[in-house]
């Protein structure tokens, strides 16, 4: 019998860890070596059942085939229900070392702008029904109307589990070393694979340091692996910060507190003054052949930054 993960993301990180070893405990047959999963084959099944039963509920085009506020109420929760299980099966086959998204996109007709457009339709369904409290409308498919959307949130839970199985193999102050299984090591290793298609980056990291403790484990011994890993990537981020300073001539320093500070979305970041303050235009002007004018300078700046943070930084960040 498979039980999905459920961990709750504490404010406390000790408080998180706690909960992360629990799980643990819990999914892994009476002992913390052996975590229980269905077979490839079985949760495939199960999430091109969820995606056909979803999909069957809506046009091609739900934004515009369904007016939602003319769906009753009962109907618009056995809308959202349909999409909670598909968003929890899809979170579940990405962990696969099997899964291939082009194959799935393929099987399913599902594309990245299609999964947009269906997380979009959902939160819309929801805001339908929040607006209905009053209606009399609890009558239908029960909900959860506070669904932490799985494919979303999983990434994080799958990195604290990952780093909860490396920190095993090291060993703790006086105990003795404790040795993964087979098992435990392909979860690593799949998860590792499975990350390096969304996020390579940070895959290139944590196979490095997977590597290193599986090599040198003594040296690691007393460590957290969680710290060692956030100075890998702060050490990664920070020569992003310094390549990327020399190559526009501002501020590292002015870098470093936008970066830290960024916002996505908001129409200005704190330290954004600060980092056009600290350009040296002269400079860029008198190094740089086939130099950019000034206003195609700053603008240019300014579309780096957002890129820098937005698909380099903040990936590296999954989990943090």
């Amino acid at each position: 019998m498979w039980l999905y993960w459920q961990i709750i993301t504490f404010q406390k990180p000790l408080a998180f860890k706690e909960a992360v070893d629990n799980a643990l405990k819990l999914y892994s047959n009476g002992g913390e070596n052996e975590v229980l999963a269905p077979s490839w084959e079985e949760e495939k099944r199960n999430f091109l059942r969820s995606c056909s039963d979803f999909q069957n509920l809506i046009t091609d085009d739900p934004e515009e085939g369904l007016q939602i506020e003319q769906i009753s109420t009962p109907e618009l929760r056995k809308l959202a229900k349909a999409y909670q299980v598909f968003d929890k099966y899809l979170a579940s086959i990405r962990v696969y070392k099997e899964y291939d998204e082009e194959e799935i996109y393929a099987q399913t007709g599902l594309s990245a702008e299609e999964l947009e457009t269906y997380l979009g339709f959902y939160q819309n369904i929801l805001a339908e029904l929040k607006s209905r409290r009053d209606d009399g409308g609890e009558d239908g498919e029960p909900l959860d109307i506070h669904y932490e959307l799985e494919s979303i949130q999983v990434d994080e839970i799958n990195y604290a589990y990952i780093l909860t199985l490396i920190q095993s193999l090291i060993e703790q102050g006086q105990s003795q070393e404790k040795n993964l299984s087979a098992q435990d090591r392909e979860a690593v290793d799949s998860y590792i694979q499975s990350l390096e298609k969304i996020n390579p980056n940070l895959a290139h990291i944590i196979t490095e340091l997977w590597k290193e403790v599986q090599d040198k484990s003594e040296s690691y011994r007393g460590q957290s692996i969680a710290n060692i890993l956030d100075q890998m990537i702060e050490a990664v981020i920070q020569q992003h910060i310094q390549v990327f300073s020399k190559r526009w001539y501002v501020g590292e320093d002015e870098l470093r507190y936008y970066v830290e500070h960024y916002r996505k979305g908001a129409k200005k970041q704190l330290g954004e003054s600060q980092l056009t303050k600290s350009q040296r235009y002269q400079d860029y002007k008198i190094e740089v052949a086939d130099a950019l004018n000034p206003l195609l300078y700053k603008k240019q700046i300014k579309e780096a930054c957002k890129q820098l943070v937005e698909e380099v930084i903040e990936p590296l960040r999954v989990g943090r």
